[in-house]
């Protein structure tokens, strides 16, 4: 069997020079299409000239295009978590630190601090704590094992160029594992309630079918398919619940719609120089069927 990210039998792993190296780090987006390792997530979610799936979720809200030329990178206090976990879980990404404190105290926050200048998560420890114990969780989960224990690599990112619209798509993988000319995608998310419905109905509200629609995509432009795309969910309260998911192919045809949608949608605003917010005029508005009295 060959992994097409070193391009190199598994058994010629060991003298492969990409695979006995360190990446080094890439310290500007990449503008030719390809398969990336070794970004970081400031340079990957701070790329102003190529397009993912978020800034698609974004283009195609109410007013989404001036939401999408004024958007910045986000790196919150909420995400830590998630950031975690992720790393704990899949073995790559920032190192994980614990903060002795149960409180953000001005000391805590200056540990803090200190831990994000040197590229680090810092949690309480109950945080602390409680990402570990999630990662163990999922680990004692065979089928998660299963799927980790493929010869795939975390954080890989990707770009692509849309051949229609001359538009750069981006994507960046929890888990990819190519074989050859297809690939397994696996995304982890963690959530509140991790059971079929509730993640559908979040899936829905997040738009996970364009992330999904669009990754696969990126992978189609550099002439690999994706044979299965599955996304691990996982519960951020004891007993840290996981299951695995995969949209069918009635959402992934509504999604591909999408993904087409605001490909053009950025394309049109890039050439016309104008990104529009809500639409001129006075609205009409009518109140829903709770508002009204008996």
């Amino acid at each position: 069997m060959s992994n097409d990210i070193c391009a190199v039998s598994d058994l010629d792993r060991e003298v492969c020079d990409h695979c006995n190296k360190a990446e080094p780090q890439q310290i500007s987006a990449p503008s030719i299409p390809g398969l990336y390792a070794g970004i970081s997530e400031e340079i990957y979610h701070g790329d102003p000239n190529s397009l993912s799936s978020t800034g698609m979720r974004t283009l195609l809200e109410e007013g989404g295009p001036a939401r999408f030329k004024a958007a910045a990178p986000v790196f919150s206090d909420e995400f830590d978590e998630g950031t975690a976990a992720h790393s704990l879980l899949l073995g790559a990404g920032p190192e994980v630190v614990e903060v002795k404190t149960d409180v953000w105290t001005p000391k805590a926050k200056a540990e803090r601090e200190a831990a994000r200048a040197k590229g680090q998560v810092a949690l309480k420890t109950k945080q602390f704590q409680m990402v570990h114990d999630m990662a163990e969780a999922a680990r004692k989960v065979p089928e998660v094992a299963e799927l980790l224990s493929l010869p795939g690599q975390a954080e890989m990112s990707a770009y692509a160029m849309d051949p229609q619209h001359w538009v750069m798509l981006r994507a960046r993988f929890d888990w990819l594992v190519v074989t050859g000319k297809r690939a397994l995608v696996l995304d982890y998310k963690t959530t509140k309630n991790a059971g079929r419905r509730p993640f559908e109905r979040s899936g829905a509200d997040y738009g996970y079918h364009i992330q999904d629609v669009t990754y696969r995509r990126v992978l189609r432009l550099l002439g690999i398919d994706v044979e299965q795309f599955l996304f691990l969910a996982q519960e951020k309260t004891r007993p840290y619940l996981v299951s695995l998911h995969e949209w069918d192919d009635a959402a992934l045809a509504e999604a591909e719609r999408r993904v087409d949608d605001a490909i053009a949608l950025y394309a049109q605003c890039r050439e016309l120089g104008y990104w529009p917010g809500y639409r001129g005029g006075i609205n009409q508005m009518s109140l829903p069927a709770w508002a009204y009295g008996e």
